[in-house]
C-alpha cells in the first residue's frame, strides 16, 4: 500500500466555507444550512478569543474546529475549550484523521 503524504492547510473559516461546514456538522449529527453556519461564524468571529478553523486538503474543506479561550480564576493562564471538531468521513485513511487531530491540539495555543 502506497504511503501518500498529504498537505493539510489550517486556516480561519471564511464565508465560502459555510456549505462545507454545514455538511461536516451534518456528519456529526447536527444538520443545518450553510446560512446557519455563516451566521454562527459571523457571531463567533466578533470576539478575538473565539475561533473557527478549517483544515483543507487540495483546497477542499475536510475538517472544522471551533474553540474558545477562557480565563482561569484558580491559576495563571487560560483554558482552551473545543466546542466542535469534525473530520470528514470522506478521508479514507485513519492516519489522516490522527494527523488532523494532532493539528487541532497545537491550535489551542493560538491567541
Amino acid at each position: 500500500m502506497e504511503n501518500k503524504n498529504i498537505e493539510i492547510v489550517i486556516r480561519d473559516a471564511e464565508k465560502d466555507d459555510c456549505e462545507a461546514i454545514a455538511y461536516l456538522l451534518a456528519e456529526l449529527g447536527y444538520p443545518n444550512t450553510s446560512q446557519f453556519a455563516a451566521k454562527k461564524i459571523r457571531k463567533l468571529s466578533k470576539k478575538i478569543k473565539n475561533r473557527v478553523l478549517v483544515a483543507t486538503v487540495d483546497n477542499r474543506v475536510v475538517a472544522v474546529l471551533s474553540f474558545h479561550i477562557l480565563p482561569l480564576l484558580h491559576q495563571a493562564g487560560d483554558l482552551c475549550r473545543i466546542t466542535a471538531i469534525v473530520v470528514s468521513n470522506r478521508l479514507s485513511r485513519q492516519k489522516h484523521r490522527v494527523q488532523a487531530h494532532g493539528h487541532s491540539r497545537s491550535l489551542c495555543s493560538i491567541k
